[in-house]
């Protein structure tokens, strides 16, 4: 299969001498098919959360995914976990489905020859399929840019550098990290360990020296959001308007420092592992990009670093109807800034989908639903029937008891 697929990619790239349509974009003109770059002082990102699906995706998402790489026009695009739903029937310990999923869903990137980086959330190998098997699927796409990293914990921590408009030298980076997948020992959800820490700080000391003693102006995405999240928002009274619940507590966003939807309360780690300390301590991360929660796209600064929800594009499982989206991030080479937006299924699709059920709870969702009210009528029929059973039994009984007298 790889060498057909190095083949495929040879034509592409002799087609692309010969027109830039064929030409992977936002790649350097230096011989490395791994270095970004800006173009004319700019780069775009996409952000595509939660498509979280398996064979056959479902067409909304699709079609959310299609109109959205159609809209941006991205130079990178980043899918921030939960790819697929690894604890499906149908992805369960099977590599042969889990790779179809894998490439059905890549397929809107994958057949338009855009970059594109990953990481992983918490589903992903949930069906006993490996990261690391997974990650050599994805790393034998075209376009890909992700790579399993170092040998510390999770598998998907690296780096991408973005290069000076003149290819000169690296003014910007993208980090990327795994963020885990569930706390064994205290519950909950995982959280990024130390040693995926230390490789952070050894590696932004080194771009820090690159650029001159100056921390490298850095985004960074991962799946699962820092505890720090709750910053942005404010604990109210339970039935204040609009208020989400977690734990027993509830919340709306702090409109002061936040902006957004808040449509569900966020699911970060029990134990704050130290990383929004971390980032805080080397001076780098403008902003941190999470997925996660799915109903939630809100955004805020707390201690001057940005943490930004995008919600989730797929619709196999739950999210919030019309505002199934995805996120725009524009970077310039000027400033060294960035900008972000948010684009909705309602906007780009169109306000509606055919299958009610999918649009509002998912797809996965509504199967287990059907699944149950069926196990239950069942139930009730079972339990008629023997009632009526026992019924004719009894009142047989009865008339062989009164013919004996």
């Amino acid at each position: 299969m790889k060498k057909v697929l190095n083949i495929i990619l040879s034509v592409i790239l002799c087609f692309s001498v010969i027109s830039p349509r064929f030409a992977i974009r936002s790649f350097a003109a230096t011989g490395d098919d791994t270095t970004l770059k800006f173009k004319d002082g700019k780069f775009r990102i996409l952000i595509i959360a939660d498509p979280q699906d398996v064979v056959n995706p479902c067409e909304e998402t699709i079609e959310l995914m299609n109109a959205s790489i159609e809209e941006a026009n991205p130079d990178l695009i980043v899918f921030t976990g939960d790819n697929i739903h690894g604890p499906s029937p149908v992805l369960y310990k099977s590599k042969k489905r889990v790779e179809k999923a894998i490439r059905q869903i890549m397929e809107p990137v994958t057949s338009r020859n855009i970059p594109f980086a990953i990481v992983y959330g918490n589903h992903d190998d949930e069906g006993k399929v490996s990261k690391e098997f997974q990650m050599d699927v994805y790393k034998s796409l075209p376009g890909c840019l992700a790579s399993a990293g170092e040998d510390m914990t999770g598998c998907g921590n690296y780096n991408l550098t973005l290069k000076s408009s003149d290819g000169t030298k690296n003014v910007f980076n993208l980090w990327f990290i795994d963020s885990g997948t569930y706390d064994k020992e205290n519950g909950g959800y995982a959280h990024v360990e130390q040693d995926q820490l230390d490789w952070y700080k050894k590696t932004s000391d080194a771009l820090k020296a690159e650029n001159g003693g100056l921390p490298m102006p850095s985004l960074l995405f991962q799946h699962i959001p820092v505890p720090e999240i709750y910053e942005l928002l404010k604990e109210v009274p339970e039935g204040t308007d609009g208020a989400v619940q977690k734990d027993g507590k509830y919340y709306v966003l702090n409109t002061d420092i936040a902006s957004g939807h808040l449509d569900e309360g966020p699911c970060p780690a029990k134990v704050n592992g130290g990383e929004f300390d971390a980032w805080k301590q080397q001076g780098d991360i403008k902003a941190a990009f999470f997925g996660h929660d799915h109903n939630n796209d809100f955004s805020g600064t707390y201690e001057g670093i940005d943490m930004v929800h995008t919600s989730g594009v797929g619709f196999y499982i739950y999210g919030d109807g019309p505002l199934h989206g995805t996120r725009v991030i524009d970077i310039d080479e000027n400033t060294l800034d960035y900008s972000t937006y948010m684009m909705y299924y309602k906007d780009l699709v169109g306000d509606k989908s055919s299958n009610k059920a999918r649009y509002y709870e998912g797809q996965y969702t509504h199967n287990i639903k059907v699944a149950a009210f069926t196990a239950g009528a069942a139930v009730i029929v079972l339990a008629a029937a023997l009632i009526t059973l026992g019924v004719k039994k009894s009142k047989k009984k009865k008339a062989l008891k009164n013919n004996q007298k």
